[in-house]
């Protein structure tokens, strides 16, 4: 007796023959393609069959089952794939299909796995059908943001779905979030705070003053990704915050060159350490308007910071900074000498070989030191 082919699936989609392609399901050989089809199709008359292969389909087929009853888009599918969910099993696949379906119905047992550490595995598809389902889901993860779930896989997936919704009713409890019961999850919060954009700004600014400490370091983070340039002048008075300095420095670089003048403006600072942050982040964003300030900086006797502004200006970059610091070299001051040295060494520019040399003759040991180093860098030779 001769084995009869299975029936050829793209043939039957070319002809949009759906209930070929319903009897072809029940076909080992071929029944996830025609799930699939069917998916394709959008045909309503495929909705029952597929709910009946969530019942006894091996995985594949379940898989392509379910994927096609979340493109179909029917209701009718909504009670069977919640009742699906509780085959762990295959849960990531059902998880996946409601979240196609946008049926709020869905979101109270999504939450539910959300909720429950034992069903950790299934966090990240849950997470992506929460943020798919919408503003039905925004309360119940807010809730959960709040209520400071112990588990960091919760948190992060409760996170990522507030920040793919963007709904701005979850700025303040992600802002919140900073606090040290979620010190792990920074990056997370301020990645789905970002998402949010412009309606996180003001609120972050508001952070970045009142906040406990972990607060505003988050706040100043964020701040930065989001790119708001109303958030210069707040960024800049955190540079006097030494816990918020860090991240407040990092962001006004993200700025650039909006920047560029506060930054300037801070080099000439009582606090040193403002100083230092702000010298920092002006060889950071790389605009050469910062120049001339970073050498009047460094002329400066009474500064501290000279290594960070060397720093800077070896960021700058040559031409912009090679004849001032080849002029330092002459300095009467012995630290702007040496620093001059350091930077022109980080320069690489041959042109300051022969001021370079010399300097090995400088009475102060560390300065000849500093300038051997800076040419064999340029790749100079000892004559001798």
């Amino acid at each position: 007796m001769p084995i009869s082919e299975p029936p050829n699936i793209e043939k039957m989609k070319q002809k949009k023959d759906v209930k070929g392609l319903i009897k072809a399901l029940k076909n080992k050989d071929v029944s996830e393609e025609a799930a699939e089809a069917l998916g394709k199709l959008g045909d309503a008359q495929a909705v029952e069959p597929l709910i009946a292969v969530l019942k006894d389909g091996g995985y594949l087929l379940y898989k392509a089952a379910a994927k096609a009853l979340g493109e179909l888009g029917d209701a009718r599918a909504v009670k069977p794939l919640i009742n699906a969910l509780k085959n762990k099993d295959k849960r990531d696949i059902v998880a996946s299909a409601l979240g196609e379906l946008g049926d709020a119905q869905a979101v109270k047992p999504l939450i539910e796995i959300l909720q429950d550490r034992d069903m950790r595995d299934n966090y990240r598809q849950v997470s992506t059908a929460l943020a798919k389902l919408g503003e039905p889901a925004v309360e119940p993860l807010i809730a959960m943001v709040e209520y400071k779930v112990t588990d960091v896989k919760q948190g992060m997936a409760a996170m990522d779905a507030l920040g793919e919704i963007g709904d701005p009713r979850a700025v303040e409890p992600l802002i919140a979030a900073f606090g040290p019961h979620y010190s792990w999850g920074t990056k997370t919060i301020a990645a789905a705070i970002v998402k949010l954009g412009e309606p996180a700004v003001k609120p972050l600014i508001n952070a970045l003053k009142n906040g406990d400490k972990p607060v505003r370091e988050g706040a100043a983070l964020t701040l930065g990704e989001i790119g708001d340039s109303r958030a210069v002048e707040p960024l800049v008075a955190a540079l006097y915050d030494r816990p918020t300095s860090s991240n407040a420095t990092r962001a006004l670089v993200k700025l650039g060159e909006v920047a560029v003048a506060p930054l300037v403006a801070c080099l000439q600072h009582d606090n040193k350490f403002v100083r230092e942050d702000a010298a920092f982040a002006l060889g950071e964003i790389g605009d050469t308007r910062a120049l001339d300030p970073l050498i009047d900086a460094l002329k400066d006797e009474d500064t501290f910071e000279q290594d960070v502004i060397v720093v800077a200006l070896g960021k700058l970059g040559e031409p912009w900074a090679l004849e001032p610091l080849i002029a330092l070299l002459k300095s009467v001051h012995v630290e702007q000498r040496r620093q001059a040295a350091i930077a022109l060494g980080k320069l690489g520019d041959p042109a300051a070989i022969e001021p370079l040399t010399a300097l090995l003759q400088d009475k102060d040991m560390h300065v000849r030191r500093e300038a051997l180093e800076a040419l064999e860098t340029l790749g100079w030779k000892d004559p001798e």
